[in-house]
């Protein structure tokens, strides 16, 4: 008899650790089990086909997913209130793949004043390059943000606690007015970690992560 484990309204310490993981699924083993293959059997040509089309869930290639990887996502995704979560190789992996993901040439990126500073160089000397406007802001003040927000602005992005001087953004503030211009919101929340603060349950669309020694994350908020 297979008994799965529920862990929706368990404890964040719990779903840190069980989260996206069911021993029984795996022969009974407690710990998860370490994928290493880098492709995957398919019962049919079909199943195979319908997996790399994106059209069915399953996996194809470690490099788009992996077992091992999922837990980590699901686990962490849950940790963070998110709906879904991406793991990356490393934090600006997380940052960069956001950034294609959502801007385009002429779209503007709102920042704060204070970024870690391999951000800042990627969003002043990377995107910029490819015609999208990086405007610095001091989000610490909300109002400022409510003076130049325009629409061309697509999404607003900052620290808190930042890197290095612990500086703090109010997340409700300045996700109630990104959004109602209709404005993503994306916190990088390494310094608190979610044990401290859940930025998506304050109001930000996705919540990033540097983890070390090499894994990151973002966590796309709930519709």
């Amino acid at each position: 008899m297979s008994h799965r484990r529920e862990t929706q309204d368990q404890g964040f310490a719990t779903r840190a650790i069980h989260e996206g993981y069911e021993p029984l699924d795996e022969q009974g083993a407690l710990t998860p089990p370490v994928h290493l293959t880098s492709t995957f059997a398919f019962e049919s040509v079909e199943q195979g086909a319908a997996r790399f089309a994106g059209e069915a869930p399953g996996h194809f290639y470690s490099r788009i997913s992996n077992p091992t990887v999922e837990i980590l996502e699901k686990r962490m995704a849950s940790l963070e209130g998110g709906e879904a979560g991406l793991a990356t190789a490393s934090g600006m992996g997380a940052i960069t793949a956001l950034m294609w993901s959502l801007l385009r040439p002429g779209d503007e990126l709102i920042t704060d004043n204070t970024l870690y500073g391999c951000t800042h160089a990627f969003f002043y000397h990377g995107l910029a390059e490819f015609g999208i406007h990086v405007r610095p802001v001091d989000l610490s003040d909300p109002a400022k943000l409510e003076a130049v927000i325009s629409d061309k602005t697509r999404l607003v992005y900052f620290e808190t606690p930042a890197n290095p001087t612990m500086r703090l953004v109010d997340i409700e503030a300045i996700s109630e007015i990104a959004h109602r211009h209709g404005v993503q919101v994306a916190v990088d929340n390494t310094y608190a970690t979610p044990a401290i603060t859940r930025p998506i349950e304050r109001g930000c669309s996705f919540s990033l992560r540097r983890y070390w020694p090499s894994h990151s994350a973002r966590w796309r908020n709930r519709p």
